[in-house]
């Protein structure tokens, strides 16, 4: 009894193991999916997330890249997201910090004026939308080496919190042409 009930352990534990791995992978192939889906719709160009990891409070995206007709426009490198866990049983989360190491840009000014355009439409059209999604405010913003307290008030918005894609397009719309690193 004592031997079929080590293997029936063993078995239990190889199996968590699996969920636990798979888990962590399909939670990363749903945030590429997303940041994919929400370039496409908000910017109207591709965006690709690479090399994604997650541990604990912490989230790292090695690059998101926006390529439109083959042709890179921009990419983002080594962002870490810290999120503060305290706040996941909150009506809003916090986002302690989000850090973008290095900013590389290629935009000609008809690009920027296409991504403009694009943002706005989609502002637009989710605004009338009435899906229920979690708010989110970010703390502290950080572009290379420079805290960026200015940008705050414009990235979180006016009120008590952003949907997660507004602030994910508020973001790339600060970093790529408000702030002037073009």
């Amino acid at each position: 009894m004592n031997k079929l009930s080590v293997l029936v352990m063993s078995i239990f534990l190889m199996l968590a193991a699996a969920m636990w791995y798979l888990a962590s992978a399909s939670f990363e192939e749903h945030i590429k999916q997303q940041i994919n889906e929400i370039g496409l719709k908000a910017l109207g160009v591709s965006t690709k997330a690479d090399n994604i990891s997650q541990a604990g409070s912490q989230t790292r995206i090695s690059t998101v890249s926006f390529y439109n007709k083959e042709r890179q426009l921009a990419h983002f490198n080594n962002i870490e997201i810290i999120l503060d866990n305290k706040s996941l049983k909150e009506d809003v989360f916090i986002i302690e910090s989000i850090t973008v190491e290095n900013v590389d840009t290629l935009m000609a000014i008809e690009d920027k004026e296409a991504l403009v355009k694009h943002i706005q439409q989609y502002f637009i059209e989710q605004e009338k939308t009435s899906a229920k999604q979690p708010l989110l405010t970010v703390k502290a913003l950080v572009i290379g080496d420079e805290k960026k307290d200015d940008l705050l008030i414009k990235l979180n918005g006016e009120e008590q919190g952003i949907r997660a894609d507004f602030l994910f397009i508020n973001l790339i719309k600060l970093i790529l042409l408000e702030n002037n690193l073009t």
